[in-house]
């Protein structure tokens, strides 16, 4: 196997992981899953991925690096914060619908079923998300584009904490809960 195709398959199991993660969470899905879905064996997985853990801190590392790319790219293109965070919307709903919780909080919902390694991963993606939006919201609030109470710190906390759990309502309800709570949330940071 060529470099290039080592390279595609990896990007093809993290994917396939990536959809059986969001559908089953990190202990509903096995190599057996990923192997039926690629047609392929899975000694091929394991040769890619020796453990499933090897897997999910691949996984953790491509989104980690999907989002920051994603959140770089938006901060280029928007200055106006309130519009930054209306495209990241965008862009969420474009990569998982609303009936699919998000790479960051399907982790966070097993966490205490990962191992120790992926633990520490989701544990500083989360610190380094809500570094990000707390940038964000604060430059928000000092351009002028987004009002709100408290420290921006707290809030993208709460922002974060109220997607993850409106995703979670949606997958269950599958009744607009989301759509109305990204609404609700947004007319209310609007300045």
């Amino acid at each position: 196997m060529s470099p290039a195709q080592s390279a595609n398959t990896k990007q093809e199991l993290i994917k396939v992981a990536t959809d059986l993660m969001l559908e089953k969470g990190w202990t509903g899905f096995s190599y057996k899953d990923i192997a039926e879905r690629v047609g392929i064996r899975k000694a091929s997985i394991h040769y890619h991925f020796p453990a499933k853990e090897d897997l999910g801190m691949a996984f953790i590392a491509f989104w980690r690096e999907m989002f920051k790319q994603v959140h770089d790219q938006l901060e280029a293109e928007h200055e106006n914060v309130y519009e930054r965070l209306v495209a990241m919307e965008c862009f969420m709903e474009s990569q998982f619908g609303d009936s699919h919780i998000c790479p960051p909080g399907i982790l966070a919902a097993d966490f205490m079923n990962l191992p120790e390694s992926m633990q520490e991963e989701t544990r500083a993606w989360h610190t380094e998300k809500i570094a990000t939006y707390a940038k964000w919201l604060a430059d928000g609030k000092k351009q002028g584009s987004l009002a709100f109470r408290g420290d921006a710190e707290t809030q993208a906390i709460v922002m974060m904490s109220g997607f993850q759990g409106a995703l979670q309502m949606e997958r269950t309800m599958q009744n607009g809960s989301f759509k109305r709570f990204v609404q609700h949330t947004f007319e209310g940071l609007k300045a």
